[in-house]
């Protein structure tokens, strides 16, 4: 099992049943600017069924906070977000798109 720190986030529009947006994949690495290895949400969600732990990390407080699954209760697709008592700046709606050089 590892942990991995989310620096980045992909997001795409799901169209039905309305047009909403998801997180579609994710970076990460050790550094804030820089993701070392990108991830489509698919991988995420497997590596957390494996035990895997995705977090993001607070540069202003120090405060780590978890990610989490749930069900998107416009499409009832399996997601991500930040749990509960994330602080702006480690909050993955807030955080900065992946660039990657091929898309994810």
């Amino acid at each position: 099992m590892a942990s991995w720190r989310v620096v980045c986030v992909k997001r795409g529009t799901i169209k039905h049943p309305k047009p909403h947006s998801h997180i579609t994949g994710v970076g990460t690495g050790d550094r804030a600017d820089w993701a070392d290895m990108r991830w489509t949400l698919r991988e995420v969600l497997a590596a957390m069924e494996e035990g895997d732990t995705f977090y993001t990390w607070s540069e202003a407080t120090g405060r780590i906070t978890p990610i989490e699954t749930y069900e998107c209760p416009q499409c009832g697709s399996t997601c991500i977000r930040s749990s509960e008592g994330s602080a702006p700046d480690n909050n993955l709606d807030a955080m900065r798109n992946c660039i990657f050089e091929k898309e994810i």
